[in-house]
C-alpha cells in the first residue's frame, strides 16, 4: 500500500468544508463571511493577516477584481491587511443596501 493511498480524515474533511467563493454577489457576503470565519476557526487559523490571506484566496469575479485594485492603495497592503479591515471592506463595496433597508422597514 503506498503512502498516497492513506490520507488524514481530518485533511478530507478540511478539504471538503472550504468555503465557497464570493463573487461580490451582494445578498451572498453576509453568508460568505460567516462560513470562512468558521472554517478557519475550525483550522485553529487565528492570526488575523493570515485570516485574511486565505480570505482572499476564495475571492472571484467582482470581487477579486475589487481586490485587485485595493490591494495595491496603501490601505490594502496584502501584507499588512487582517480579516477584520479585509471584512469591513468587503462590506463597504458589496453590502446590499436594498435588501437592508427593505429588512429595517419591517421592522
Amino acid at each position: 500500500m503506498g503512502a498516497n493511498n492513506h490520507r488524514s480524515p481530518m485533511l478530507e474533511l478540511m478539504k471538503k468544508s472550504i468555503p465557497s467563493k464570493f463573487d461580490g454577489t451582494p445578498s451572498k457576503l453576509n453568508t460568505w463571511k460567516f462560513a470562512v470565519a468558521q472554517f478557519l476557526d475550525f483550522c485553529n487559523m487565528y492570526n488575523p493577516n493570515e485570516r485574511a490571506k486565505f480570505a482572499v484566496t476564495l475571492l472571484e469575479g467582482r470581487a477579486l477584481t475589487w481586490w485587485r485594485g485595493w490591494s495595491q492603495t496603501a490601505a490594502g497592503d496584502a501584507n499588512t491587511v487582517d480579516i477584520d479591515d479585509l471584512f469591513a471592506e468587503l462590506t463597504s463595496q458589496f453590502n446590499d443596501i436594498d435588501r437592508e433597508m427593505k429588512l429595517r422597514r419591517k421592522l
